[in-house]
């Protein structure tokens, strides 16, 4: 599985453009299914990792792929209350100005 990272690039670029990254279900989507990436390619991951640095898979594990699992849970838990309208308050010296 070859793709030109220019392509790759571009087909990322478009559909960032496209609007779809604004809606919050469609984030939660996204960081769902970069979990289960990393949760189904553990091997394919810790085996590269093991080939580039030497490194054990369990502590690539330890260093790499739980940090990233646990922010994604982070992200999924609290993603709608970041992304909920929140009313501004007004100081007294911008009242007048509205």
């Amino acid at each position: 599985m070859h793709v030109s990272f220019r392509l790759l690039v571009e087909k990322q670029r478009k559909f960032f453009r496209s609007g779809a990254t604004l809606k919050i279900e469609e984030r939660k989507k996204l960081l769902r299914t970069l979990k289960k990436i990393l949760e189904s390619e553990y091997d394919r991951l810790t085996e590269a990792v093991y080939k580039d640095l030497r490194r054990r898979p369990e502590l690539t594990y330890s260093l790499e792929i739980s940090n990233v699992l646990v922010e994604i849970e982070y992200v999924l838990e609290y993603l709608d209350d970041w992304a909920s309208p929140e009313k501004a308050r007004l100081t007294i010296s911008v009242c007048g100005k509205l």
